[in-house]
């Protein structure tokens, strides 16, 4: 059993084949943004994709040279409640890091984007027939009782 508040180092080993530098590879990374990644979880996720990106520029052509070499690419997509092509199919080290590096947590604009919706719903009637409501009866939600 893990403790959830400790921390756990991890060290993988991994190989491949065919080798990446003999036959042209794309690699899409698809990195989590969601709300469940904020904080240092969202900062590890940065590291570690940069980190992978600088393997990849090494494994490709024997430096770290700032292009992916040997014909392969790397491209970036993140996702929080929708997929986000960040980048095409690139070489270009700097450009996969800068998008990296663009990431944002995108829980808060959905927070305020329910809060707003809550808002909005508690303060509606049901003289209002054609207002938005929160449920099929029209009671806000904090009349709501939760069913099982």
């Amino acid at each position: 059993m893990i403790d959830c508040a400790g921390t756990l180092k991890v060290t993988l080993a991994l190989s491949a084949s065919p080798d990446i530098t003999s036959a042209p590879t794309d690699i899409v990374l698809i990195l989590d943004r969601s709300g469940s990644m904020a904080g240092n979880p969202l900062v590890n996720l940065k590291s570690g994709a940069k980190k992978f990106i600088d393997i990849i520029d090494e494994a490709t052509d024997s430096s770290q040279d700032g292009q992916i070499g040997s014909g392969s690419r790397i491209g970036i997509v993140s996702f929080a409640t929708n997929a986000v092509q960040d980048t095409q199919l690139i070489t270009s080290v700097d450009e996969l890091k800068a998008a990296v590096d663009a990431l944002r947590q995108a829980a808060l604009q959905t927070t305020r984007t329910l809060s707003r919706r809550q808002t909005r719903c508690s303060t509606r009637t049901r003289r209002t027939p054609r207002s938005w409501s929160c449920s099929r009866t029209g009671k806000p939600p904090q009349a709501r009782t939760p069913t099982r």
